[in-house]
């Protein structure tokens, strides 16, 4: 089944009750992601627009939204195929460019606190340390590292 047929059969099955959009963490951030819109956009044939739109780079893949789901709509599946059909497409967006430069510095997508004073008077451990050299060289063989904003 190609790519694109099965974006169609998963996002079918939604019934737009608007549970994934009311639990979603980036919609409380920003206005313009909204999970039963994007299912909506993608059905009714505006698939391309989407890719184009930064839109897409807003969600934080944590699966709240498939775990509220009534019908477990693997919506992150989704918004992760339109975001390799962008990339394919040669549309790259400032959050991936972002999220490049802070891997290849840092080894973490992002940036964290560099605060382990604060963490250890709360009682945290510090902050874990990422093998950047490593990351780096995964990222290049990969072809992640492209994207680095420059």
């Amino acid at each position: 089944m190609a790519e694109n047929e099965k974006i169609q059969k998963t996002l079918q099955t939604c019934f737009a009750c608007g549970v994934c959009s009311a639990s979603c963490p980036a919609r409380r951030f920003s206005d313009e992601f909204n999970p039963v819109k994007i299912t909506r956009l993608i059905l009714l044939g505006y698939k391309n627009e989407l890719i184009k739109s930064p839109t897409i780079w807003l969600c934080a893949k944590c699966n709240t939204c498939i775990e509220r789901c009534p019908r477990r709509v693997a919506f992150v599946d989704v918004i992760i195929e339109l975001q390799n059909e962008a990339v394919r497409e040669g549309i790259v967006s400032d959050q991936l460019k972002m999220a490049a430069k802070n891997l290849l510095e840092n080894g973490w997508l992002y940036r964290l606190s560099d605060s382990d004073e604060a963490r250890a008077e709360m009682g945290l451990s510090p902050s874990p340390k990422a093998d950047v050299e490593a990351v780096k060289k995964l990222a290049k063989r990969r072809g992640f590292d492209k994207f680095r904003e420059e």
